[in-house]
């Protein structure tokens, strides 16, 4: 499959796929006769960790050193999942975080109505002569 393909698979650009391989998040991907990228399958499950990876925040850091670790075999296998660890505990406060929001703004919006929606009306019908509303 050539980069074209990949990117298109992940919605990502082929621009992206270039800078993870320029920085070891992804392995370094064999090219044809003509210098162009071809990838195996095992490539594009790279592809796909790093993409899911960035998506929950993940630094490109963090997923080289693993890749970095991962090359040099089973005696890594301790320090690649303390990085997932690590990566993992930081998910989670992410979660956590975004859950508050998500019950903040859920709870705002189911009474917006009631308290927003009067407050407005009680605005527009004090201030009819502003021009901050458009009748």
């Amino acid at each position: 499959m050539n980069i074209k393909n990949v990117s298109e698979k992940f919605k990502i650009t082929t621009d992206t796929i270039r800078y993870w391989e320029s920085e070891g998040a992804i392995p370094k991907i064999p090219r044809d006769s003509n210098g162009y990228r071809q990838f195996e399958d095992v490539d594009i499950e790279w592809v796909e960790f790093t993409n899911n990876m960035r998506k929950s925040g993940v630094s490109i850091q963090s997923i080289a050193q693993y890749l970095k670790l991962f090359k040099h075999g089973d005696n890594t296998f301790e320090e690649r999942k303390e990085i997932l660890k690590s990566e993992l505990l930081q998910i989670e406060n992410k979660l956590n975080e975004l859950t508050q929001t998500y019950k903040q703004l859920k709870s705002l919006v189911e009474r917006y109505d009631s308290v927003m929606g009067g407050c407005e009306m009680s605005l527009k019908l004090q201030r009819k002569e502003d021009s901050y509303f458009i009748h």
